[in-house]
């Protein structure tokens, strides 16, 4: 694959609780505490007749497979072994509901979908989703930050969202669903819609499908740059000058550059968000007490990616072990869907390797990591954090017209 060259420096409306399967000791959790069994949590979800997609989290101690009895429900992935974060796209149409029956050969968990439908339910179990950030990170002396739930993503096809300047922009952002969520390109990746693979490589005004790879200062705040917007494609690095200025960052009079200081995310409004700085990038990896043991290469739920750990980590208790450095590979902290969950909740922070984006071309998809900072380098160049199975570069730069991951910050 292409290697880039481094320079180094639905609405939710109801969810309830129903499970089928044997009838055994069951634990808090809904598990049994014995033998081998199954659930699905939440397990019933009701829709509009627009359809949506929604996640729901497999809970199994073995392999386990999935079917759904409507055509219009498709279910990614739809076997596993153990533990996994499932998702369920709904095509729109009529009213009708579906079942969708997850198995292990012992033990079935049924899903059950209304679409215009209602099933007279009690709420019993939240709707599964980021709904926590990460623990507190330094990123100065006396400053700190948690960073969002997940990658950002965009549609440009789906909806509108309000922007600072007080406009209404076409599209709709919104974090990842987890962490470890990629779109990629055609092959490799883990975001659907409406039951079809997303895919980097398809990014325009008109694609209904999630991108997560940007070209540096595209929020779609018209600030005098030629290429300003998220689905920009353009490879020439001087159309991306904020205000037509090389030497302007994604901060002051340009900060609107900056996607979350701009854009409404999810149910955010603009301005909660914002994108590190390359200082702060270099000050969680490097600067910051006891950083070198904050950091290090992972894989979570089979996805290749960087761990950054908050700053009270080693303080708290916890039963999995993480191991620091920036040249471990991908063996060495591997991570189950559960065993991550235990990471996130003392504050853990994985950054997936989603490669980055040439024009249409995507290249190191599930190799590298490139995320962006709000600083500018050269004429030529902006600063990003680069990670791979071997080295850490976090404060790297190239080309603005790359297409990058970006992982936002709030200031606490």
């Amino acid at each position: 694959m292409k290697k880039l060259t481094f320079l180094l420096c639905l609405a939710l409306f109801v969810v309830s609780c129903e499970k089928s399967g044997k009838n055994e000791p069951t634990n808090s959790d809904g598990v049994s505490d014995r033998g081998t069994t199954i659930s699905c949590t939440p397990n019933v979800m009701e829709l509009e007749l627009t359809g949506g997609e929604f996640m729901v989290t497999i809970k199994a101690t073995s392999e386990w497979s999935a079917t759904a009895n409507k055509s219009w429900v498709s279910v990614s992935p739809s076997s596993s072994q153990g533990d996994a974060f499932v998702t369920i796209n709904v095509a729109k149409g009529s009213a009708d509901s579906a079942l969708v029956l997850f198995s292990n050969g012992t033990g079935t968990a049924t899903l059950k979908i209304g679409r215009g439908v209602k099933f007279n339910s009690t709420p019993t179990n939240p709707p599964v989703g980021p709904t926590v950030t990460s623990g507190a990170f330094s990123i100065s002396q006396g400053r700190k930050v948690r960073f969002a739930p997940g990658n950002l993503q965009f549609n440009a096809a789906q909806g509108t969202h309000q922007c600072a300047d007080g406009t209404t922009q076409k599209g709709t952002w919104r974090f990842a669903e987890h962490q470890w969520d990629y779109v990629g390109d055609a092959s490799n990746g883990n975001v659907y819609h409406n039951g079809t693979k997303c895919n980097n490589a398809n990014i325009s005004e008109t694609y209904d499908g999630w991108i997560d790879l940007f070209g540096w200062g595209t929020s779609g705040w018209n600030s005098g740059a030629n290429a300003y917007l998220p689905w920009s494609t353009s490879t020439s690095y001087s159309d991306y000058y904020p205000g037509g200025n090389a030497n302007n960052n994604l901060t002051g009079a340009y900060a609107n550059a900056d996607w979350g200081v701009y854009n409404q995310i999810g149910s955010d409004a603009s301005g909660t968000w914002r994108t590190l700085t390359t200082e702060e990038w270099l000050y969680i990896c490097n600067t910051r007490p006891n950083a070198s043991n904050l950091k290090g290469q992972a894989t979570v739920n089979g996805v290749n990616g960087f761990v950054l750990l908050p700053d009270d980590f080693g303080s708290n208790s916890g039963t999995i072990v993480f191991t620091s450095g920036t040249h471990l590979g991908w063996n060495v902290n591997r991570f189950s869907v559960s065993q991550w969950e235990q990471m996130e909740q003392r504050g853990a922070v994985f950054l997936p390797s989603g490669g980055y984006r040439d024009g249409t071309n995507v290249y190191d998809v599930g190799s590298d990591g490139y995320f962006w900072s709000d600083s500018q380098y050269s004429t030529y160049f902006a600063y990003y954090f680069y990670f791979d199975s071997s080295f850490l570069y976090p404060q790297n730069y190239s080309s603005r017209y790359y297409g990058f991951s970006l992982r936002l910050v709030s200031v606490l």
